[in-house]
C-alpha cells in the first residue's frame, strides 16, 4: 500500500498546497493562517488555525461540529506541563505563549480531496461560529 502512495506522493503535496492556499485566500482575514517561510514546503498533515483572543474554542468546535465540519486540537496540554517535563527549568516570565496557544490553536479539515465548495462551506461556518459568540 505504501509503495503504491509513493507514486503519487509528490502529486497529493501539490494538492495539499493547492488546499492550504485556498484555506489561506479563504480564512487569512478572519483568523490567523500558517504561513511558510521563502522556499519551505509543508505536507500539510493538519492545517491549523490561531482563533481571536475574544473567542472560545468549545463554542467554535461545538458549532462546527453541529454542522458536520469536524475540527480538532491535538496538544490540549502544553509539553512543559506534561509528565516528563514538568521539572524541566522554564523562564522566570513562564510561557505564556503556549498557554496562550494551547487555548487557541485548532486543526480543521485537511486532506488532498477538499474541494472549493467544501472549503467555502468550512469558512463559512468557521466565520459564522465566531460571530456568534
Amino acid at each position: 500500500v505504501l509503495d503504491a502512495k509513493l507514486d503519487i506522493f509528490d502529486d497529493e503535496l501539490v494538492l495539499r498546497q493547492t488546499v492550504a492556499n485556498r484555506y489561506q485566500k479563504l480564512l487569512g482575514n478572519i483568523v490567523e493562517t500558517p504561513r511558510l517561510v521563502e522556499g519551505a514546503t509543508s505536507s500539510w498533515a493538519q492545517y491549523c488555525i490561531k482563533l481571536p483572543k475574544s473567542s472560545s474554542r468549545d463554542h467554535v468546535i461545538n458549532h462546527l461540529g453541529a454542522l458536520g465540519v469536524q475540527s480538532a486540537f491535538y496538544y490540549p496540554v502544553p509539553m512543559h506541563q506534561q509528565p516528563p517535563y514538568r521539572d524541566f527549568p522554564q523562564s522566570e516570565c513562564g510561557l505564556g505563549v503556549t498557554l496562550d496557544l494551547c487555548h487557541r490553536v485548532l486543526a480543521l479539515p485537511m486532506h488532498h480531496y477538499l474541494d472549493e465548495a467544501q472549503q467555502q462551506h468550512i469558512a463559512t461556518k468557521l466565520q459564522d461560529a465566531l460571530s456568534g459568540q
